[in-house]
């Protein structure tokens, strides 16, 4: 068998494997990934690797080091190194230029297969409030993101009409702008219009006149009407369908009210990245510590996500300003090799149309949470080493740097099979078992602290959160079951110092702090401050918040609950009957 079909094979893997197995959000997709990196590195010839290698090898070193001396999460940052590190190792290895025509027809061919279970999924959706196409993602502004450059590429294969034929492309190009717009993504569609604009200054250049250039204009906004017209026709089939079950089918952005939209909210979650970088400006708080910090510095219940919805910010925050600029640094070499390409060969439309992609995906990338999703890191590296790949001042590459990048994919496979087993031991409530695969994984020892306490093995419940704290100081689940043990044994103060730690950590989370600290006031008499945390808490999440539906949190009716519990409890005491 050919070892250049073997290898583009195997890049098809890199990418689509893990876009199948929930966009790469799982252990069993990133150790999958890893195992067919390392076959992919076995089997790739030499090559020389461009300036840009060692911006992105400085960048993989500094996350390195933030994560060991600096991340106030080190166990989440661990964690989503490790797709980072898999993006990186998959650049070094580059992809050949002399091959780009199969992987294009790789890349295309693989997003038709997701847009094929995507619309599966949605005409059997009995979802009517929230109908939107996510395919195995499962969330539908990544989905779009991932498809932005395939798109593109389907285009460059549209006008190849010599050698694979007008109709099979322009059905693969149709086909895939109904998935993308039964998406509903206004990031995708904007990302989507940008990376167009640019397809159509390169096709401008690359066409012999300006007559064929309106034609191929006029056929792309061709196919981008027929798509439309395809999608609102599935759209309205979905709701004669809601009609016909008694149900009503929700426009896409009917649940959006006055000053609660999803652009309101990114602007939200932007400006928590803005104060968090402020906070460290230079080092950051490690990666995946948004979603702790975020919490600690909340100021609306309504408001909140685990990524600030701007990948640029977001490594700004986590990162500090030594990552974020090694990130734009490597960027900028990008996209400056490829201008310089791209200005020496106008007629390369290939390389127009995966620069034209790439940089949708960059301007997709300011919006939404692409990066949370190891296949849309994955296809944005790969589409970056395509980019960098033909006419570029090249450093050779020697055996050993081969050899170094195998045998780094295969530490980075064993890491992950860890974490799989760990998880599948922990998701078994096997947590001895768990820990011994995934001994630095604080959330398995606070599940089995949990488990120790409802076994009323206090000691060891008491041992494990100790241990918990070492690896993720920041965790408010700690300091709860830290206070009820306390309060068990009679320590009120030492009680009341945890619970006003996981206050602290998580204001606007849940009322469990809340209703710990009042119970602790009760119980040494102190009503006047028992009622004053009572108040506070009642302001932070008014009767209003409880109908918002940018509120999404499955614990809401029980935060509901104990917001009555707490208003009646003010509405009682002494001081209000006074008052």
């Amino acid at each position: 068998m050919n070892s250049n079909f073997i290898t583009t094979s195997l890049f098809a893997l890199l990418i689509f494997l893990p876009a199948l197995l929930r966009g790469g959000r799982s252990d069993l997709a990133l150790f999958f990934f890893f195992a067919v990196l390392i076959f992919y590195l076995f089997l790739r010839r030499d090559r020389r690797h461009p300036w840009v290698t060692w911006i992105l090898a400085a960048w993989l070193l500094w996350i390195i080091i933030q994560t060991l001396f600096f991340s106030v999460v080190p166990y989440t940052s661990l964690k989503l190194l490790l797709p980072l590190a898999g993006a990186a190792i998959l650049f070094f290895a580059g992809v050949d230029w002399d091959r780009r025509e199969p992987i294009v027809i790789v890349i295309v061919a693989g997003a038709l297969l997701l847009v094929s279970i995507g619309l599966i999924f949605f005409v059997q959706s009995q979802s009517f409030g929230y109908l939107r196409l996510i395919s195995t993602f499962f969330q539908h502004n990544a989905f779009a993101g991932f498809l932005i450059l395939p798109i593109i590429l389907s285009l460059w294969l549209f006008f190849e009409e010599e050698k694979w034929g007008y109709v099979l492309w322009a059905t693969a190009v149709v086909f895939l702008l109904t998935g993308f717009f039964l998406t509903f993504s206004r990031g995708g569609f904007l990302s989507l219009g940008a990376a167009l604009l640019v397809f159509f200054i390169f096709l401008w250049r690359a066409c012999q006149s300006a007559r064929a250039f309106v034609m191929r204009c006029g056929l792309i906004l061709f196919l981008i009407t027929i798509s439309a017209l395809f999608a609102y026709s599935i759209f309205y089939a979905k709701r004669l369908e809601a009609e016909t079950s008694g149900s009503s089918l929700a426009a896409p952005y009917s649940h959006e009210l006055s000053g609660e939209t999803g652009i309101t909210s990114r602007l939200v979650y932007m400006k928590y990245a803005a104060e968090l970088f402020r906070e460290r400006p230079f080092i950051g708080f490690g990666l995946g510590a948004f979603a702790t910090e975020a919490r600690r510095i909340q100021d609306d219940v309504r408001f909140f996500s685990t990524d600030p919805h701007n990948l640029y910010l977001r490594f700004a925050a986590e990162l500090g300003g030594i990552g974020g600029i090694l990130f734009f640094l490597f960027l900028g070499g990008v996209i400056f090799q490829a201008c310089r390409y791209s200005l020496a060969h106008p007629h390369d439309l290939l390389f127009s149309a995966f620069f034209a992609g790439f940089s949708g995906m960059l301007i997709h990338n300011g919006g939404d949470v692409d990066f949370q999703f190891p296949a849309n890191i994955f296809l944005f590296f790969a589409a970056a080493a395509v980019l960098v790949s033909p006419g570029s001042r090249n450093i050779s590459e020697s055996v050993r740097t081969r050899l170094g990048l195998s045998v780094g994919a295969a530490v980075l496979a064993a890491v992950a099979l860890a974490s799989l087993l760990g998880s599948y031991f922990g998701n078994r409530a096997d947590y001895k078992q768990a820990i011994r695969f995934d001994p630095f994984n604080p959330f398995l020892k606070i599940a089995y602290a949990v488990d120790a306490f409802q076994k009323q093995d206090f000691t060891k419940a008491e041992v494990l959160l100790k241990e918990a704290e070492a690896l993720h100081p920041y965790e408010r689940r700690i300091f709860l079951l830290k206070a009820t043990l306390l309060r068990q044994r009679g320590e009120r103060a030492a009680a009341e110092a945890a619970y006003k730690t996981a206050l602290e950590l998580a204001p606007f989370r849940d009322l469990e702090a809340v209703m710990g600290l009042v119970n602790v006031y009760l119980e040494e008499r102190k009503i006047d401050e028992a009622i004053r945390i009572a108040q506070a808490a009642l302001e932070r999440f008014p009767q209003k918040a409880f109908e918002s539906p940018f509120w999404v949190d499955p614990e809401k009716e029980n935060i509901r609950n104990a917001y009555q519990g707490l208003r009646q409890f003010v509405e009682d005491s002494p001081r209000s009957r006074k008052e």
